[in-house]
């Protein structure tokens, strides 16, 4: 794991994978803690119990996300953001998603008529363009290029592809947006695959040089 982290620096714009209670990279944020990393500038699609790991170790200066999950009971992340040890960005999904696939497009920004005429878009002073073909408003959604993205999955092959679940379940794609996001990627498993179950069945979500690090971490144990 030491190795896998090696490239995190203070300071670093970190996206964390999963979703409500599922594939949470606790392991990747408690090594971060122990390597006394500080400052970061964490993106979490819905901030959960690795974000709290994170802000409870002192290591975060702000987080942008659509929400704190209700069922992280995150009292230290909680009381930072009432306190304003740590800068709190609500973003809507979409919004989130948008910055996401911009950086991994290459684009500038991204277009969506979500949040067009919100007080969050407002607040956040993000600007609207003309749609060239229906001189529709959309909003421009800025490109958020991530340092590094920590991900967890069941499992991925020693080459580094990242096997699709068994069933599919609710945002299971919102993990590959934010790799595609990212620098450096780092994925914990359950455990090593062979190369063969990476083309039958589900197929791989991410390619070999789409992840820089695999740590197994074995089951019961993101």
């Amino acid at each position: 794991m030491a190795e896998a982290i090696a490239p995190v620096r203070d300071g670093m714009r970190v996206g964390l994978g999963g979703i409500l209670g599922r594939r949470r990279p606790l392991g990747s944020c408690r090594s971060l803690v122990e390597a006394g990393i500080r400052g970061l500038h964490v993106y979490s699609f819905l901030a959960g119990a690795e974000t709290e790991l994170l802000v409870a170790g002192g290591a975060v200066a702000s987080v942008t996300s659509g929400y704190l999950d209700p069922d992280a009971r995150a009292e230290a992340t909680e009381s930072a953001r009432a306190a304003g040890r740590i800068d709190w960005h609500e973003v809507s999904e979409h919004m989130f998603v948008g910055g996401l696939l911009a950086t991994g497009a290459g684009l500038p920004f991204w277009p969506t008529l979500g949040g067009v005429g919100s007080d969050v878009a407002e607040r956040l002073a993000l600007r609207t363009v003309r749609c060239p073909y229906t001189d529709r408003p959309v909003l421009a959604v800025p490109a958020t290029p991530l340092d590094v993205a920590l991900l967890h999955a069941p499992a991925a092959t020693e080459q580094g592809a990242l096997l699709a679940p068994p069933e599919r379940k609710f945002l299971d794609d919102a993990d590959v947006t934010l790799a595609r996001a990212a620098r450096w990627v780092v994925v914990t498993v359950d455990r090593i695959a062979g190369t063969d179950e990476a083309t039958g069945g589900g197929g791989a979500v991410l390619a070999p040089f789409e992840v820089d690090a695999i740590v197994c971490v074995g089951p019961g144990r993101p």
